[in-house]
């Protein structure tokens, strides 16, 4: 196994991420404050949704943080919003430039398996997501966690038609 690779935001520990043997990502969530989410059962209720609402927001006032210049690269990033089972283009390819990913933030109401990709290659094993979970990924300075080819769109599928939603935060390069 590689070596644990942390992720910051707001000067906190968010995750630990490991890539194992067979090429899938571990990730840990540490030192993450406490969040009281009702117990997922039946279909949406609109409690559920304040809920995923307000972790929304939450995702929306890190990303200020996220997309900050830093390491001499100026990031862009672009929200995610997935309501079916399908694969997304989250990022679309350029003709002469790498999408590097310096960050990502995902947060799933229900429960589903999402694989990212660069193109139609698995740039990691999927992960297993259950309701009203999530997770953040930021190694900081903007240094890459992914990279697609020249030409190669950077995409997510999803297995389930629940609502995924997050930012990724990217950079272009050639």
């Amino acid at each position: 196994m590689a070596s644990p690779l942390p992720t910051k935001i707001a000067g906190r520990t968010g995750a630990i991420a490991e890539v194992a043997s067979d090429g899938s990502l571990n990730v840990v969530v540490t030192d993450m404050p406490a969040v009281s989410v009702g117990a997922p059962v039946g279909g949406a209720t609109e409690a559920k949704q304040d809920t995923m609402i307000t972790h929304v927001d939450g995702i929306e006032a890190l990303l200020a943080l996220v997309t900050a210049t830093s390491g001499g690269k100026t990031t862009v990033s672009v929200g995610i919003d997935i309501t079916s089972a399908t694969t997304t283009t989250i990022v679309a390819a350029d003709a002469t430039r790498k999408i590097k990913i310096v960050g990502i933030i995902l947060f799933s109401s229900g429960i589903n398996a999402i694989t990212l990709l660069r193109g139609a290659t698995a740039l990691c094993g999927k992960f297993d997501l259950v309701a009203q979970s999530g997770f953040t990924m930021n190694i900081g300075n903007n240094t890459p966690i992914f990279e697609t080819a020249v030409n190669e769109a950077f995409r997510i599928t999803t297995t389930a038609a629940t609502q995924l939603s997050g930012v990724a935060v990217y950079f272009l390069e050639a």
